[in-house]
């Protein structure tokens, strides 16, 4: 082959990986515009969402406030009615005074459900660090329990050693394992309740068992979510927000506990939570806070 034409099939050879090349970079440069502008979309995206989510949960923490103000008014005066205060009540006024406490009451703990919730949320949550005693904690439960179990004609058992203490708080640690036993009790239509509380070296273990109507396999997954109710024959006759549960996994959580589920359905439940004996609290304020000063508590 001539020297010229080697020479011009080289050239051409060249110029066509050249412009390959350039094709490519190009392409290159179009890819990463377009990745710059879809992670920009993203980042608006993403402050857009925050700043919406910060909004929600300050509404749903002032007009939780709100709701709350006139309703402990009404349990207030509610209160100075049963006394006697305007004058002797009949048996049936008495009656009625006692409804309008329940349904108060039910009505503000749904509301302070509500707002654990936004305080979490908002990362405005604050835990208290001391000793507690976790099986007279465990105790006291069972026995401000006792009396509503045994209306539902339920036993109501607590098996704890003499004392188990560790730190955590003492005020967010009583409200999860209330809410607890009174689920407990609420979905178990026969039979027992039971606390057992136990430890080794490490942890303490506060399991509250039930042979209740337990939790379909497919729905344990979703037992922690925030407004479940879980839609079964059995429980869907059960008032609630579907709040109790997540809240009190929240709260575990904060205080460098865990709180987990066995359940078999119509065989019953095993709620444990367990606690670290001298592990710190992980934090005074929920994940993810950049901060360090605590703000208000429930």
């Amino acid at each position: 082959m001539p020297a010229d034409e080697l020479l011009q099939q080289c050239r051409r050879a060249l110029e066509a990986e050249t412009e390959r090349r350039l094709k490519v970079e190009q392409e290159l440069h179009e890819a990463l515009v377009a990745q710059e502008r879809t992670a920009e979309e993203l980042r608006a995206a993403r402050d857009e969402l925050a700043h919406a989510h910060r909004v929600k949960s300050e509404f749903v923490a002032v007009m939780s406030h709100e709701l709350r103000t006139p309703l402990n008014a009404i349990i207030g005066y509610r209160d100075l009615l049963s006394m006697e205060v305007g004058g002797p009540l009949t048996d049936d006024q008495q009656v009625f005074l006692e409804r309008i406490r329940r349904a108060a009451t039910q009505l503000l703990s749904l509301i302070d459900q509500v707002l654990n919730v936004a305080r979490i949320e908002a990362d405005a949550m604050v835990l208290e660090r001391e000793e507690v005693d976790i099986a007279a904690t465990a105790r006291d439960i069972g026995a401000m329990m006792l009396p509503i179990a045994s209306a539902r004609g339920l036993e109501l058992n607590v098996d704890a050693p003499a004392s188990a203490r560790c730190e955590c708080d003492p005020v967010k640690l009583r409200q999860i394992l209330l809410n607890l036993v009174s689920n407990a009790v609420k979905f178990t239509p026969r039979g027992r309740v039971r606390i057992d509380v136990r430890e080794d070296p490490q942890t303490i273990t506060v399991e509250v068992r039930d042979t209740g109507v337990g939790i379909a396999g497919p729905d344990l997954s979703r037992i922690f979510d925030r407004f479940v109710q879980l839609d079964q024959p059995l429980t869907r006759r059960y008032d609630g927000t579907g709040l109790g549960l997540s809240v009190c996994r929240d709260l575990a959580r904060l205080m460098g506990a865990d709180l987990s589920v066995q359940s078999i359905e119509g065989v019953g439940s095993t709620f444990s939570l367990q606690l670290a004996r001298q592990a710190p609290l992980p934090s005074l304020r929920t994940p993810g806070s950049t901060g360090s000063a605590p703000r208000s508590p429930e």
